[in-house]
């Protein structure tokens, strides 16, 4: 079966790092100190809740007052929630990118209505997605004008102009009885997980040229998330709930493959990773230290290794 847990649930050094994110992906325009400031604020909204996602100044995130949006390039205009279809309808925020925050909002105890809103507009227009009535569906991602994540254990892409949903389950290469589900995309690319009652399967695959860039069906481990960043895919594993360890680096175009153990510290053992800017960021577990790592270069920047060693 698989494990659908709330986005900041499946990947918590988000919300440890949502700062450092917005600095490794060029939030620049305003002085060092400002923009160290911004990070700090980000940082504290996020013990009320959970940051899940940014996207140049702008994060998205839920606590239990519902979805939220904050702009580090705007602060004083402070946190705005983001309205459900009503007034008793509470909205969860999973990620953003450019005009579009994705997630979802409750129906009742047992379902979800997927959702996105466009931060263009200045009430933050709640879109209703497509999605069966009392399913459980959620948008975990977002690049351009679409969003991917699953509805009913089903790998699922909505177009957020129209709102129309599309199942990726088949096209995956997921079968009768698996569950899919989409962890992560960048432009037309998704990448995410199947459940199998053999194990444990990944993929990549190009939404414009459906095909799959990437399969791999050899997976005998509890849970695993699919990343993607500049071409490059990042899949973390793990035996238990808890947050787990890099086991694949690949670089969709070439092919070329990079040993998550080449650029860890000497001796040291990955917590948790993400990926933001091309670059895979790395949690060690035994110091709670953490650093970038540039799959392109082949650069780790030691940006907080004070205790982990180099």
């Amino acid at each position: 079966m698989p494990h659908h847990l709330p986005a900041p649930l499946r990947n918590p050094l988000r919300v440890a790092l949502v700062g450092v994110l917005a600095l490794i992906l060029g939030f620049t325009g305003v002085p060092a100190a400002q923009a160290a400031d911004y990070s700090w604020t980000v940082q504290k909204l996020s013990v009320a809740g959970s940051s899940t996602g940014i996207s140049g100044s702008r994060v998205v995130g839920y606590s239990d007052n519902g979805g939220w949006y904050y702009d580090l390039a705007n602060p004083s205009a402070g946190v705005r929630v983001l309205p459900g279809p009503s007034a008793i309808a509470q909205s969860h925020a999973a990620a953003v990118d450019g005009r579009w925050a994705v997630g979802s909002t409750d129906t009742n105890e047992l379902g979800s209505e997927p959702a996105a809103w466009d931060l263009s507009s200045p009430s933050l227009t709640h879109v209703r997605l497509a999605g069966p009535a009392g399913s459980r569906a959620w948008p975990k991602t977002v690049s351009g004008n679409r969003a991917a994540g699953y509805t009913n254990d089903e790998a699922t892409v909505w177009d957020l102009t129209s709102g129309r949903a599309t199942s990726l389950h088949t096209a995956v290469g997921a079968r009768a009885g698996d569950s899919s589900e989409i962890t992560d995309m960048e432009g037309s690319v998704v990448v995410g997980t199947i459940w199998r009652a053999s194990g444990l399967g990944t993929f990549a695959y190009d939404l414009d040229a459906r095909r799959l860039l990437f399969q791999d069906d050899s997976l005998d481990v509890y849970f695993a998330t699919m990343m993607i960043s500049n071409g490059w895919i990042l899949r973390q594993i793990s035996d238990d709930p808890a947050p787990g360890r890099p086991d694949l680096l690949r670089n969709l175009a070439t092919g070329a493959t990079i040993d998550p153990a080449t650029f860890l510290p000497p001796g040291k053992e990955a917590y948790e990773t993400a990926m933001a800017g091309g670059k895979v960021i790395v949690r060690i577990a035994e110091d709670d230290a953490t650093f970038t790592y540039d799959p392109a270069s082949g650069v780790r920047d030691n940006w907080n290794l004070a205790t982990a060693g180099d």
